[in-house]
């Protein structure tokens, strides 16, 4: 914070009235408990009041979303070609699900990427049962090192946003189109109903000259 405080003079005139200009450090907390509880949300020039109330939840959720499909397209990718890195991962990730309720760390991912990142390289011994000619790896056992898997579903999670912004773009179409179909399918039903009622009402009782 910039303070200025009027400094002693002989003369108070305005025009000889002296400033001093004291800066003065403001207290940011940095300490472990600050970064705990430290969130990752939209500057505050970029907040609409149109927003709706549940916006940056909705943005927990999604970025959590996209780090789980991340994840599960490693697995698929690391199915046949590393069979010992598909293990590993399968099972740290139902060790560390990302949930859907929580903190915001854990929701959006965060917490599961982190623990990626901090965890040590491990040597993985070869897939039980598979024979050698089937066996893509390189040896029996694969030094597996967490660090590269989660860089690795980082990308994926940023490839996969662009085709969510791609897919999403199209919501708007789909919605028109089901309003329209839905619609329709009422108009006919409706239409069916009347005309089924025109020709199935039984006729009127005829006097003896054919007049009703």
């Amino acid at each position: 914070d910039v303070v200025w405080t009027v400094l002693d003079c002989p003369s108070m005139t305005p025009q000889r009235v002296g400033w001093k200009r004291t800066v003065r450090a403001r207290a940011t907390p940095t300490g472990p408990e600050n970064q705990r509880h430290r969130r990752r949300g939209r500057p505050a020039w970029t907040r609409n009041p149109d927003d709706s109330p549940m916006r940056d939840g909705n943005r927990d959720r999604l970025i959590g979303l996209l780090t789980e499909r991340a994840v599960k397209t490693l697995l698929v990718y690391t199915m046949e070609l590393t069979p010992q890195v598909h293990n590993w991962l399968l099972r740290f990730y139902r060790a560390n699900k990302i949930p859907k309720e929580g903190t915001w760390e854990e929701v959006s991912g965060e917490s599961f990427l982190r623990k990626l990142l901090n965890s040590q390289v491990e040597s993985v011994a070869g897939v039980p049962g598979r024979e050698a000619m089937y066996d893509c790896s390189l040896s029996s056992s694969l030094a597996v090192d967490p660090r590269q898997i989660a860089t690795r579903i980082m990308e994926i999670r940023a490839h996969l946003a662009k085709e969510f912004i791609q897919d999403l773009q199209d919501i708007t179409n789909e919605n028109n189109y089901l309003l329209s179909e839905t619609l329709r399918q009422s108009l006919q039903s409706s239409l069916e109903g009347s005309f089924s009622e025109d020709f199935l009402e039984p006729p009127g009782r005829e006097d003896e000259f054919g007049m009703e």
